[in-house]
């Protein structure tokens, strides 16, 4: 009795998790770099745009954290 419904319990949990996907999901160098340097733009135009002066340190923080991710990112890339 149990072992038939530990059965269906393992196969319902086989059904909803996910198979490897983390593997195939993970992003590559490149594609983190191109993520980066969208984020980046994305800073910058905050940073232009913001104008509540009580934003604009979060806008300052934003755009440096953003340059910096980019900076290693291409490093990363550049130098395997």
């Amino acid at each position: 009795m149990f072992a038939k419904a530990r059965a269906r319990l393992e196969e319902w949990f086989r059904s909803i998790a996910p198979e490897d996907t983390e593997a195939a999901s993970a992003p590559t160098p490149e594609e983190m770099l191109e993520d980066a340097r969208r984020q980046l733009h994305a800073a910058r135009a905050y940073f232009h745009n913001v104008s509540d002066p009580e934003l604009v340190d979060y806008a300052i923080k934003s755009l440096e954290l953003a340059e910096r991710r980019y900076d290693y990112l291409l490093k990363l890339v550049r130098n395997p």
